[in-house]
């Protein structure tokens, strides 16, 4: 049976929600060769992927695409927080791609999840493709637009995380991949019930 929806990131995010130096002062790096550099950005893009998959979150500010068979009076869009919808659009009958007029829907980017919702006065386009299983397109943005914005829970999740995974770089074999800080699971145990 199809999924009752698609969905495809269409940007990734462009920035961390904390810098090297942040995850330096956490794991007390004194100093770091090009290599460990690079060694640093991938604990803490790592550990910031892990936080998302764990809480349904998404951190910093990406850009996706939600595909569904029919709209409803509102729609949740997943992945809070919810930044910005930049349109929905539909096919035609025509198979050519058409852009709802923003006066006819709101959305509610406060709440978590954040909603696309149909103003009761008006209606959703009815010339919708026949053809295709999925013709509602609604391309949405999630996460925090920088890392000033993001919680300080959050960042010290990551930064929790990111700086065990480089603690324990050496010593991959006597760790469980489903081994985490317990100030990490902590954390991510607020933010989970939090998104959901």
């Amino acid at each position: 049976m199809p999924r009752p929806y698609t969905l495809q990131q269409l940007v990734p995010p462009v920035s961390e929600p904390v810098t090297r130096d942040d995850l330096k002062g956490q794991a007390r790096i004194v100093s770091t060769d090009d290599c460990q550099e690079s060694e640093i950005d991938t604990y803490i893009r790592a550990a910031r992927e892990q936080f998302e998959f764990r809480t349904d979150m998404r951190v910093m500010l990406q850009t996706w695409e939600y595909g569904l068979p029919y709209m409803a009076t509102y729609v949740e869009l997943p992945y809070p927080p919810l930044h910005s919808v930049e349109a929905v659009e539909y096919i035609d009958e025509a198979n050519i791609t058409q852009t709802v007029p923003d006066t006819t829907y709101q959305v509610i980017t406060s709440g978590y999840p954040g909603i696309v919702a149909r103003n009761l006065t008006t209606s959703w386009p009815t010339d919708i493709s026949k053809d295709l299983m999925y013709p509602w397109l609604i391309r949405f943005q999630i996460g925090y637009s920088d890392a000033s914005k993001v919680p300080p829970g959050i960042r010290q999740a990551i930064l929790v995380l990111a700086a065990y995974m480089y603690e324990h770089r050496m010593a991959a074999d006597e760790m469980s991949v489903n081994e985490m800080p317990h100030a990490f699971e902590a954390i991510v145990a607020q933010y989970r019930n939090f998104a959901r």
